[in-house]
């Protein structure tokens, strides 16, 4: 069951982990972008890592304009519940009325299994 970001101390957060569809997880460490300017910033200039995944807070729309490359971007509600994900080209952007706060990275989401679940470890 996911928390409510209301209840999250995000200075204690230092991994995500992700539950797919087909029941496997992966677990990322995970950078938290809560002040403007590294909200502003998120994953522009940073290397292709699959290891990490950022979560901007609070965000309802993403751009990737000067990125070379893709991203996978998941949408949470103000209860941590997913409303919608998905892979996001160089140069686009991608807003969500409903989100509350946005995880990037590279290689989040895998083919025919959608995240069912985003759990935030200390």
């Amino acid at each position: 069951m996911p928390v409510s970001f209301n209840s999250l101390n995000l200075n204690l957060i230092k991994k995500v982990k992700l539950i797919y569809s087909d029941s496997t997880y992966s677990i990322k460490t995970l950078i938290v972008c809560n002040t403007f300017f590294s909200r502003l910033k998120g994953m522009l200039f940073s290397k292709e890592n699959h290891k990490n995944a950022y979560l901007i807070i609070p965000c309802n729309s993403i751009h990737t304009f000067f990125m070379g490359y893709s991203i996978d971007v998941v949408f949470l509600n103000k209860s941590g519940d997913i409303v919608s994900q998905f892979n996001v080209d160089p140069f686009k952007t991608k807003s969500e009325k409903e989100a509350f706060a946005v995880l990037e990275g590279t290689r989040l989401l895998k083919s025919n299994n959608n995240i069912v679940q985003v759990v935030f470890l200390c």
